[in-house]
C-alpha cells in the first residue's frame, strides 16, 4: 500500500496544476421493400459475380425516411431488473433442451458474449453497471446441436473480493473500496455511505475484464479498455491470467511522462492498457490492436515539441497544460508474431482513449473527442476517473480524427494526419474504407459509426459526466442522449473532416453497427446490421434490430415482440416462400411466453414490448468470398443472432435470423436455462467449440404448436440426450 500511495503522490503533483484537458487538434415516404434489393432467400445457388461496390453516395442525396416500426416503449424498473448478479456458485454447463423453430445445421462455431455479472459485494452495490465483474457465456453450435457454458472471469481482484465479500479495489466510475476497521467501520455502521479516507491517493483501479470477447490464433480473450485482457481456456473457460502478448506489455497502471526524470520513476511501476476493441483484418489475416498510456505533460506544464500539433502547425490552446496519451499500434499474425514493428504516436490534450476505432488498408483511424478532465477529486478518493470526465461545452468543443499510416499500406512511413472537426463522440464503428483519387477529389477516408453529435456538447446539456445516468444500477435511458448512425468523410487533400447522419436512420436510436467480417478492414460493404432502440428520435433501451442497405437506402427492422397477427401470418406462410433448408416458418412471437401475464390475463402488445429488450447482435457468415471483392450476395449469405431478454418470464433466448430478411422474425429461438445479465459485447467465433462432446447424438426439433405446447419430432429427450 505504501508503494501505491507513493506513486499516487507523484501523480497528484502532476495534476494539482490548474489545467483543463480538452480535445482540440485541431419527406417523402420510403418506397416499399423490394425483394430484388433485399432477397427473401439468400441461399439460392446462383450468385452474382464479385464486383466492387460504390461508396454509397446515392442515399445521402435523397429524402428517404425509415419504414421500421420501433416504438421505444419500455419500463425502467423492468430494464433495471436485467442487471442482477449471476449466481457465483451455479455451474452453467448444459445442452439446449428447449427451442422453437429449426436450428441451422450449418452453424459451426460459438456465440460469445461478455458483460458485467456481479453488481454488489457484501450488500454494497457498485456505483455504475460498467464496473461489474465480467462473465463469459459461450453458446456452441455443431451439426444442429447447441451447448451452453458460462463462467466468471476470475481476475485477481475478483478472487480476492469474493473471499473478503467486500470491495478491495476502486472502480473506474466511482465504486470505492470498503473496509471493516477504523473510519470504514464507522462509515459502514453509521453513515451507510462510502467516504474517501481509505481511497485517497490510491490510484490502483480494478480490472473487471467485462467488455468484449476475442478469439484469435487459438486463444480466447476478454478485454477491458483500461487494463490488459485476460486469457480463458477454450474448453473450460477457466481464467489463465492477464495476457501480455508475448511480453510486449505488462500489467500495471498505464502512465508515462514526457519528462525524462519523471518517466524513469514511473517506468518502474507503470504498465499498459489495451483497447477493448481489437480488429481482425480478414484480407491480411491479422489481428490489429493498440495499447496506451496516460502521458503526463513535460515539467508539469512546459510544452513538449514531440506532442501533437494542429494541421496549421500551431499548438492547441491547452497544450502547455494538458496530459495526453502515448498510443502504440500492433499487427499480429495467427501465431501472435509481429510482421511489422509497432507504430507509436503521442497525442496531447486527450484525457481518455476512444472506446472503439477502425482500420482501412492504409490507415488506423482513431477519434479524439471533446472532453475535460479534473483528476483532483479522483486522487482525493472522492470520485472515479470516469466521473471526472465531462464534455467540453460550446464553441470550444472540437473533435480530432487521427489517421495513422499502416505498415505495408500505400502511405507507410509517412507522419500521422490529425484533422480538427465538429465535436462528436463515437461509440462504435461499423467500417471504413479508402477512396483513392486524383485531381480535385484527391484522397479520402470514409467511415461509418454510431455516436453522439454536437448536441452532447451543447451548453444546454448540463447532465454531468458521461456515465452518471443510472437507475438502480442500470443505464437510465430517460436521461441519456440519443445515439445515431453517422457517415464520416475525411478529405486528406484539403485537411477537412465532417460527418452526417445516415438519412434512412436519421431518427433511429441504434448502436453496435456490424458489417460482414471481411469488410471490417477491407472494401466498401453494402449492408449494415445494428441493435436498435426506436425510430422516434428518443432514448430507450434496445428492443430490436435493423438492417440497412447502403446502396438503396432500404431499411427493415424486427421489434421484439411482434404482434400476434404477425405471428399468425408467419405460421400460415407457404413453405415455398422460405429457404428450402428450413422446415418451418420464421417465428415472430413466442405466444406461450408473452401473450398473458402471471394471472392468465391478456396482455396488450404495448404492455409486452415494455418488458422485452435485446442484446448486441452478431453476424455469422455462411460462406466466404475472395478478399477484396465486393459481392452483395456473400454479405447476405449469413445469419444474424442476438439474445432476447423477456422480463415477464425471466427467460433469455438466443434468436437466429436470416440476415437478409430479419423483418420476418427469428428462424429459431434457443431458450437459455441460466439468468444471463444484459451484457456489453458479443462475438461470433467460427470453428470454436467450447466443451462440446462430439459423441453426443441428437435428432428431432422442439417447436411450439398453435396451443403453445411442445411438439417433438424424432426421438424423445432427457436433459438434451437422445434416448
Amino acid at each position: 500500500m505504501a508503494t501505491v500511495k507513493t506513486d499516487a503522490c507523484i501523480i497528484l503533483l502532476a495534476f494539482l496544476c490548474p489545467y483543463v484537458v480538452r480535445s482540440f487538434p485541431g419527406s417523402q415516404p420510403q418506397p416499399p421493400r423490394s425483394t430484388t434489393s433485399i432477397p427473401t432467400s439468400p441461399f439460392a445457388p446462383t450468385k452474382p459475380s464479385c464486383a466492387p461496390l460504390p461508396p454509397h453516395e446515392s442515399i445521402f442525396n435523397s429524402d428517404l425516411s425509415p419504414t421500421s416500426k420501433l416504438p421505444g416503449n419500455f419500463d425502467l424498473d423492468t430494464w433495471a431488473s436485467l442487471f442482477a448478479s449471476l449466481d457465483e456458485d451455479e455451474a452453467v454447463d448444459y445442452w439446449i433442451e428447449d427451442w422453437e423453430g429449426v436450428i441451422p445445421e450449418d452453424l459451426h462455431g460459438t456465440f460469445l458474449t461478455v458483460g458485467p455479472s456481479k453488481y454488489e459485494r457484501g450488500g454494497v452495490p457498485i456505483k455504475c453497471w460498467l464496473e461489474g465483474d465480467g462473465a463469459m457465456t459461450a453458446i456452441s453450435f455443431n451439426k444442429g446441436k447447441v451447448h451452453v457454458k458460462a463462467r466468471f472471469i476470475e481476475t485477481k481482484a475478483y478472487l480476492e473480493e469474493k473471499v473478503e465479500d467486500r470491495f478491495l479495489y476502486r472502480g473506474q466510475f466511482g465504486t470505492m473500496k470498503t473496509g471493516r476497521h477504523g473510519w470504514s467501520a464507522f462509515k459502514d455502521s453509521f453513515l451507510k455511505i462510502r467516504l474517501p479516507p481509505i481511497n485517497a491517493f490510491d490510484m490502483k483501479f480494478k480490472n473487471p475484464s467485462n467488455t468484449k470477447p476475442l478469439y484469435w490464433g487459438g486463444r480466447l480473450l476478454s478485454t477491458f479498455e483500461t487494463a490488459l485482457p485476460h486469457e480463458l481456456d477454450t474448453q473450460t473457460l477457466e481464467t489463465k491470467g492477464e495476457f501480455d502478448f508475448g511480453g510486449l506489455m505488462r500489467p500495471g497502471e498505464a502512465i508515462t511522462s514526457a519528462d525524462p526524470v519523471l518517466d524513469a520513476i514511473l517506468q518502474k511501476k507503470s504498465g499498459h492498457a489495451f483497447t477493448a476493441h481489437p480488429r481482425i483484418d480478414k484480407a491480411t489475416k491479422r489481428l490489429l490492436g493498440w495499447s496506451w498510456k496516460t502521458l503526463l505533460p513535460k515539467h508539469f506544464g512546459v510544452p513538449d515539441p514531440r506532442l501533437w500539433r494542429s494541421a496549421k502547425g500551431k499548438k492547441s490552446r491547452t497544450e502547455s497544460r494538458g496530459a495526453g496519451l502515448e498510443v502504440t499500434f500492433y499487427e499480429w499474425d495467427e501465431a501472435f508474431d509481429l510482421p511489422f514493428p509497432p507504430v507509436t504516436i503521442r497525442v496531447s490534450d486527450c484525457p481518455s482513449p476512444p472506446h472503439d476505432w477502425v482500420v482501412t488498408p492504409n490507415y488506423y483511424v482513431w477519434m479524439q473527442s471533446a472532453f475535460r478532465l479534473n483528476l483532483l477529486p479522483c486522487v482525493l478518493g472522492l470520485k472515479g476517473p470516469g466521473e471526472c470526465m465531462v464534455p467540453v461545452k460550446g464553441e470550444e468543443a472540437r473533435a480530432v480524427v487521427h489517421l495513422v499510416p499502416r505498415p505495408g499500406g500505400r502511405h507507410a512511413g509517412k507522419p500521422p494526419v490529425a484533422i480538427e472537426m465538429e465535436p462528436y463522440f463515437m461509440t462504435h464503428w461499423s467500417h471504413a474504407f479508402d477512396v483513392e483519387g486524383d485531381g480535385e477529389e484527391g484522397n479520402k477516408v470514409v467511415g461509418f459509426a454510431a455516436g453522439w453529435d454536437k448536441s452532447l456538447f451543447s451548453p444546454a446539456n448540463d447532465d454531468g459526466h458521461m456515465f452518471g445516468h443510472t437507475y438502480r444500477g442500470a443505464p437510465d435511458f430517460s436521461r441519456l442522449p440519443i445515439i445515431r448512425y453517422y457517415r464520416l468523410d475525411v478529405d486528406l487533400e484539403r485537411k477537412r473532416a465532417s460527418f452526417v447522419a445516415v438519412p434512412p436512420l436519421a431518427k433511429t436510436f441504434l448502436d453496435f453497427p456490424k458489417v460482414h467480417p471481411r469488410f471490417e478492414a477491407e472494401g466498401a460493404p453494402r449492408h449494415v446490421w445494428a441493435m436498435a432502440c426506436n425510430d422516434r428520435g428518443v432514448s430507450s433501451p434496445p428492443q430490436g434490430y435493423v438492417h440497412l442497405d447502403l446502396g438503396t437506402g432500404l431499411v427493415e427492422s424486427w421489434h421484439a415482440p411482434s404482434s400476434a397477427a404477425a405471428l399468425a401470418a408467419a405460421r400460415q406462410a407457404p413453405s415455398s416462400s422460405l429457404p428450402s433448408m428450413f422446415a418451418s416458418p420464421p417465428l415472430s412471437l413466442s405466444a406461450v411466453d408473452m401473450n398473458r401475464d402471471d394471472t392468465g390475463g391478456e396482455l396488450s402488445v404495448e404492455d409486452r414490448t415494455k418488458h422485452i429488450v435485446v442484446g448486441e447482435g452478431v453476424l455469422a457468415p455462411r460462406a466466404a468470398c475472395e478478399p477484396g471483392k465486393g459481392d452483395e450476395q456473400e454479405e447476405l449469405d449469413s445469419y444474424w443472432m442476438g439474445v432476447e431478454f423477456n422480463a415477464l418470464t425471466g427467460r433469455r433466448s438466443l434468436c437466429i435470423f436470416n440476415a437478409a430478411d430479419i423483418a420476418a422474425g427469428p428462424l429459431c429461438k434457443l431458450h437459455l436455462q441460466h439468468s444471463l445479465p444484459w451484457g456489453i459485447h458479443s462475438e461470433w467465433a467460427p470453428g470454436l467449440l467450447v466443451a462440446v462432446p462430439e459423441e453426443r447424438e441428437q435428432t428431432g426439433n422442439v417447436i411450439r404448436n398453435k396451443d403453445g405446447q411442445k411438439e417433438v419430432e424424432g426421438k424423445e429427450f432427457s436433459k438434451g440426450v437422445a434416448k
